[in-house]
């Protein structure tokens, strides 16, 4: 049973610390951080206070001492207040506004009032990334073939991201980032269910195949009967014969933007504009090469379904901020 407990207890704490792209282990965190990760532990898998000490390999005194500040009524003393914000700040890389800052604090066992945490991260100069208007790579190479219809506008020109469950939906686009030794380009599909990356492939050359491995991906994903929209602009690679008889093998419902159109697939656009602002300028301007902008790629976009903090609208209209993948398992469907 000791033998079960611990290696229940190290599967809760990787999961947990994957939503941190910078912890090694739980010996890279801050005493303050491995008692909120104890106090999170021991409420999801009902382990004794001293299975948990020993698995964190802290005395009993030390976690009393954080535990009884993480939960007093007046909260903690500026200072640690601060510590702590700064180091939720960091590690989701200058990100988070002061409202996914609090849930992210909370989820630890701080006491995070809002207006604390704003004071703080004024206090301290901490302002979350914004997003820079940029031009915007293009595929489009003319009406090389015929175009499907916009599945996802109404009668009133209204545009509908949105979908009932996973895999009804899904929404692909390429960017192109540049690395102080050439440029890497990306290609995702993305579920309009909950945002979530179903598959993703980077390279140098921004080809068909790029395009379509990342389909060859995403249709690996699908349940049997699964058939959802798959939604682009109007680029080359969508239009191609391999796509096309990629989607149609896999009984896909092709959908396409009207020509002319680019907010047809903003929700697609948006996403890559929050990846740019939460990762990708910062390692531009550091003159990251095209290797290491790869790399970053790979880290961020499991980090975005695994570990990042998104709101989501509860039924009573109130957001509350869950990962991706934590939400879809509280709802009980496949992560």
């Amino acid at each position: 049973r000791a033998d079960l407990e611990e290696a229940l207890l190290e599967v809760a704490a990787y999961k947990e610390l994957m939503r941190d792209p910078k912890a090694a282990g739980p010996e890279s965190l801050s005493k303050r951080r491995l008692v909120g990760l104890g106090e999170k532990l021991r409420r999801d898998s009902g382990c004794s206070l001293a299975r948990i000490l020993t698995f964190l390999g802290i005395s009993k005194s030390t976690y009393h001492y954080h535990r009884a500040r993480l939960d007093s009524p007046s909260g903690m003393p500026d200072e640690d207040f601060d510590e702590a914000v700064v180091e939720a700040f960091s590690r989701n890389g200058g990100i988070y506004g002061y409202r996914r800052l609090k849930a992210e604090l909370e989820g630890e066992g701080v006491r995070a009032p809002e207006r604390k945490v704003r004071e703080a991260m004024a206090r301290l100069g901490l302002v979350a990334r914004c997003s820079r208007s940029e031009r915007k790579w293009s595929s489009y190479k003319g009406e090389i073939s015929d175009a499907p219809d916009n599945l996802l506008v109404g009668s009133r020109g209204r545009h509908d991201f949105s979908a009932g469950a996973p895999d009804e939906v899904w929404l692909t686009d390429i960017t192109e980032m540049k690395g102080r030794d050439g440029k890497l380009y990306l290609s995702v599909i993305v579920d309009c269910f909950d945002g979530k990356a179903v598959a993703w492939r980077a390279s140098t050359s921004p080809n068909a195949e790029l395009a379509d491995s990342t389909l060859r991906d995403a249709i690996a994903t699908l349940e049997e009967g699964r058939r959802p929209i798959v939604h682009s602009d109007r680029g080359a690679h969508y239009r191609w014969k391999g796509w096309i008889a990629l989607c149609e093998e896999a009984g896909l419902v092709r959908s396409m933007s009207r020509k002319g159109h680019s907010p047809d697939n903003a929700a697609c656009e948006g996403f890559f504009g929050r990846a740019k602002v939460e990762l990708f300028h910062s390692l531009v301007r550091a003159g990251a090469s095209v290797a290491e902008l790869s790399e970053a790629v790979e880290r961020y976009m499991r980090w975005y379904n695994d570990g990042r903090l998104k709101a989501f609208k509860s039924d009573g209209g109130r957001a509350s901020y869950e990962t991706i993948r934590d939400r879809r398992k509280r709802l009980g469907l496949a992560a």
